[in-house]
């Protein structure tokens, strides 16, 4: 009796012990991770506005540069914001600014940000927006990035015409948001692990496809934040379908 009491106190204090440092090695990677970010900050909003200068004064091909360094710095901000939501969500310290919002509206509004890049594409988006009620209590902005993200991903997981068939629908006492593609889908063998963060899909034939794996994950902590979830269907060469489902209280 003393050997077993004795072997379980001692691997209770391994249990703790190994927690313990589990969560120091946790925080220090979030630390990281912030420290680094906001770093990354100044540096970008130099750029900007020596990009801005140039376009300003300068005239031939430096328009042309400038144009390109704007974008790129927009991106890489981008990718900071990203990655410091998915800090403070990892980190359960994230707080959502909920307001009574529009649905309908903030997908509109994102087909809206998207709508020279769907024309470049020659892309088609069909809205669906059959729900009754599209008013639900949220944070308007984290549901814009959450939908424009699986929009991104339709459009850049294609190697055909991107069709995208955006649904709404009430659905017992929740609201849902349907999105279809036509895209390359994903194998079987993936879908368990698209939502973890910094996982890409292996993108076979398609390798100018640019991202940081944080997009999905940023997407699944969003929704989880509002009570609700986000599941997906796909198959390979078939396309995808995520549904996202937020209940109304």
């Amino acid at each position: 009796s003393l050997l077993f009491t004795g072997l379980i106190i001692y691997l209770f204090y391994k249990t703790v012990n190994m927690l313990i440092q589990q969560k120091k090695i946790t925080e220090l990677k979030n630390d990281l991770l912030n420290n680094i970010t906001h770093e990354f900050k100044t540096p970008i909003s130099t750029i900007s506005l020596a990009a801005d200068v140039i376009d300003v004064n300068g005239g031939g091909n430096s328009k042309k540069y400038s144009k390109i360094i704007k974008s790129e710095s927009k991106r890489l901000t981008n990718m900071v914001e990203d990655i410091l939501s998915a800090a403070s969500l990892e980190n359960s310290i994230y707080e959502l600014n909920r307001e009574n919002s529009n649905i309908h509206s903030i997908i509109n509004g994102v087909i809206e940000k998207y709508q020279l890049s769907l024309k470049l594409k020659n892309a088609n988006v069909d809205l669906r927006l059959n729900a009754e009620n599209p008013y639900l209590n949220i944070d308007k902005q984290q549901i814009f990035n959450s939908i424009s993200n699986i929009i991104d991903n339709a459009m850049k997981y294609n190697s055909s015409e991107p069709k995208i068939i955006i649904q709404t629908m009430d659905s017992n006492n929740a609201f849902e948001i349907i999105i279809s593609d036509n895209g390359i889908g994903i194998d079987s063998k993936n879908l368990e692990r698209i939502f973890d963060t910094f996982y890409r899909v292996p993108t076979g034939n398609i390798h100018n496809v640019k991202g940081n794996g944080i997009g999905l994950s940023y997407v699944k902590k969003i929704i989880e934040a509002h009570n609700g979830k986000v599941s997906v269907e796909s198959e390979l060469n078939e396309g995808s379908k995520f549904v996202i489902n937020i209940p109304r209280y």
